[in-house]
């Protein structure tokens, strides 16, 4: 489990405040994104008594159980006059779903004590939404670029290899429990609003774009990335990622598509476009290839020309026409001329900033797994 790189040790003096004061630990910002990356944390808790003068009194931690993000395991003890004991906790920052200011107070009281001795600690966190533009990722770009230039965003292939393949693997390890057309929606419903693989774009010294270059950018700000040679939406990767999930959870069609478009709609308030349809198809085809349990990148290459999806090509009064298109097509056929933007030429990998194949899944008893496919508990412990 990680432990905080600062701020991890509080020295509280009970002398040095009155018999009822508070002592504020502010956590300071972070963003959804930031906060389900950190996922869960462990922090000492550093009581000294110099309340107490001859008496062995006992300190008793008492926080709000409503505040589910942060725990002590054995919130009481027994500290003698001058000594100190560590309490650990820890804060599950991968609990925050929303925006808002967040904290709890850990009321400290030494019993047996004449006078009272009782202070508290308030524990604060701000979580904002996430910034529209990602992060960027300097690398091997040059300092001048030519103005006419059209780059396509960095190349996700083998970034998405390696997040399908971990989905593969961990789906393997998930009890039976969370497997089937009833609880693989209840395990979609706790799991399924983060299954996203996102990159950072590439940028020179000069913070210009390069690839994707802004006239390789979507009008809503959505940057295009590169797959197999063909130049698309950054959506398309999320989109297989949740056709091979919902693959694994063994979903039947009709359940898969219902998600896929509840989470459109609740998102976005529309329908998912065939592009991300034909990509869910994508993901079960690429999970029904793997052979000998190794995802391939060229399988995945050649299930993006080889699938197809039915797609509305006409409306009269007569009917509607449907007609099999290929995945691919729908896909660059979604950003239009941007389809045509080049690869990016240069060297620099892309920053994986989010990818839901590393975030930890909560499971329907209440543990969670992990990235490496291990069951554990609230505090990150190992369950049996």
């Amino acid at each position: 489990m990680k432990r905080f790189a600062s701020a991890a040790v509080l020295v509280l003096c009970a002398a040095a405040v009155s018999a009822q004061s508070t002592t504020i630990w502010d956590l300071g910002e972070l963003t959804l994104e930031q906060a389900a990356a950190r996922g869960l944390e462990e922090f000492d808790l550093v009581i000294t008594n110099t309340c107490c003068k001859g008496e062995v009194p006992s300190f008793l931690a008492k926080y709000n159980p409503d505040d589910l993000w942060i725990y002590f395991p054995a919130p009481y003890g027994i500290i003698n006059p001058g000594e100190s004991k560590t309490f650990r906790g820890s804060i599950d920052f991968s609990r925050f779903r929303r925006p808002g200011d967040y904290s709890t107070t850990v009321t400290v009281v030494c019993q047996g004590c004449d006078p009272p001795c009782e202070f508290f600690i308030e524990i604060k966190l701000r979580i904002v939404a996430p910034s529209t533009e990602p992060p960027e990722s300097p690398g091997s770009t040059p300092d001048e670029i030519d103005p006419t230039a059209s780059f396509c965003g960095p190349e996700i292939g083998p970034a998405l290899q390696d997040a399908i393949q971990r989905i593969y693997d961990r789906s393997l390890e998930l009890p039976s429990s969370e497997i089937g057309a009833w609880d693989g929606v209840w395990f979609l419903d706790r799991n399924g609003s983060g299954i996203d693989i996102r990159v950072t774009k590439l940028i020179n010294s000069r913070d210009q774009p390069v690839c994707p270059t802004q006239n390789c950018t979507l009008p809503d700000g959505q940057f295009t990335v590169m797959l197999c040679g063909n130049c698309i939406a950054e959506h398309i990767g999320n989109d297989i990622l949740y056709g091979v999930m919902a693959t694994m959870l063994r979903l039947p069609y009709l359940a898969r598509r219902a998600g896929a478009y509840y989470a459109e709609y609740a998102s976005y308030g529309g329908v998912d476009p065939p592009s991300s349809q034909s990509a869910y198809a994508v993901g079960t085809n690429i999970v029904n290839a793997i052979a000998d349990g190794r995802v391939s990148l060229g399988d995945i290459c050649s299930l993006l020309n080889s699938t197809t999806h039915p797609t509305v090509v006409a409306v009269s009064n007569v009917g509607i026409v449907m007609q099999d298109q290929r995945a691919i097509d729908l896909m660059t056929e979604e950003i239009g001329d941007l389809k045509n933007c080049l690869a990016c030429p240069y060297t620099a990998p892309p920053n994986v900033y989010k990818d839901y194949s590393r975030s930890n899944w909560s499971l329907s008893d209440g543990t969670h797994q992990d990235q490496h496919g291990r069951r554990i508990n609230a505090r990150g412990e190992p369950v049996d």
